[in-house]
């Protein structure tokens, strides 16, 4: 009986052990795997931060860029660089038509009156004595105002 015993408790022994070394093996991996996601995530997240440094060094140097752009542009003849805007002012005399004709074969066209900056721009420019068109227009029904984009007159 006591031979029955010892066998019992070294075959409860040897599957306990078993046991165990198959839950540590199983542990193990899962610790490993988990290591390897923690490696991706922290690495794809130092990808992220190195993009997001790039694009935010690009974005300042294009917007330096644009800015001299702009302002070369502004010192040729009849442009003026105002408040990240650039307006032209044509030496020519010509009509509310002729004038946008002009602008638009050059990809432009006459103002149009939607913020505070523009209308400060506008008059002061006809303060200092310069004939400006504005984008507005009732050529499509009389005393309907509407903009060269479109949009409807909302104030006077």
């Amino acid at each position: 009986m006591r031979i029955q015993s010892s066998r019992a408790a070294l075959v409860c022994l040897v599957l306990l052990c078993a046991l165990l070394l198959t839950a540590v093996i199983v542990l193990g991996v899962m610790f490993a795997q988990e290591r390897q996601l923690t490696n991706n995530t922290t690495e794809k997240r130092n990808q992220l931060l190195t993009t997001i440094t790039n694009l935010t060094q690009l974005n300042v140097q294009l917007n330096q860029e644009k800015n001299d752009l702009s302002k070369n542009l502004g010192e040729r003849d009849g442009w003026i660089y105002y408040k990240s805007n650039l307006y032209f002012l044509s030496s020519e005399t010509k009509s509310w038509t002729e004038s946008r004709r002009y602008c638009t074969e050059r990809g432009a066209d006459l103002i149009i009156l939607n913020n505070r900056e523009e209308q400060d721009f506008a008059i002061w420019k006809i303060y200092a004595g310069v004939r400006v068109w504005i984008g507005l227009t009732d050529s499509d029904l009389e005393g309907r105002w509407k903009w060269v984009d479109g949009s409807i007159l909302t104030s006077g």
